[in-house]
């Protein structure tokens, strides 16, 4: 049975091996401290048994909620984990009276057919994409565009 649970800042060692399983660039130890020393900021993790097999980090954003981050472990994707924290993201959404749920993700990110394609996944669950930041992702020693998606 797969269980969302709030995360505490003894946990950073978990999130950070998470975060390396998931991503090619990992949030570094600034990033980390600022998700849990800023009040807005709530990580979860989601896990099987006693098996942690993703995250979820969200802050507001003005008038919205947004998801920072969120990965699951490959081996673990299509297994209903994302749709799972996707979930508790929409029952913060009402608890906090955010207007809408978002989510910005590097252009990289959004190409389909690409393995780390993320956009047909958030247009599955109902997202749009809404528009372009310029230059909003420093990665890989370069700056790519942001995509953000909206619902």
């Amino acid at each position: 049975m797969m269980e969302v649970v709030l995360s505490m800042a003894k946990d950073i060692c978990t999130l950070k091996d998470l975060d390396l399983k998931t991503y090619h660039y990992p949030i570094d130890d600034n990033g980390w401290k600022y998700a849990f020393s800023d009040d807005g900021c709530v990580v979860y993790t989601i896990k099987i048994s006693r098996t942690h097999i993703g995250f979820m980090i969200t802050q507001p954003h003005r008038h919205n909620l947004r998801i920072v981050r969120m990965g699951v472990r490959k081996r673990y994707r299509g297994m209903g984990a994302g749709k799972k924290l996707l979930q508790k993201a929409e029952e913060m959404q009402v608890v906090t009276m955010a207007h809408k749920l978002e989510a910005e993700v590097p252009e990289i990110h959004c190409l389909p057919g690409d393995p780390d394609d993320v956009s047909m996944w958030l247009k599955f669950q109902g997202f749009r994409a809404t528009r372009v930041r310029a230059d909003a992702f420093p990665m890989y020693g370069n700056l790519y565009d942001g995509i953000l998606f909206e619902r």
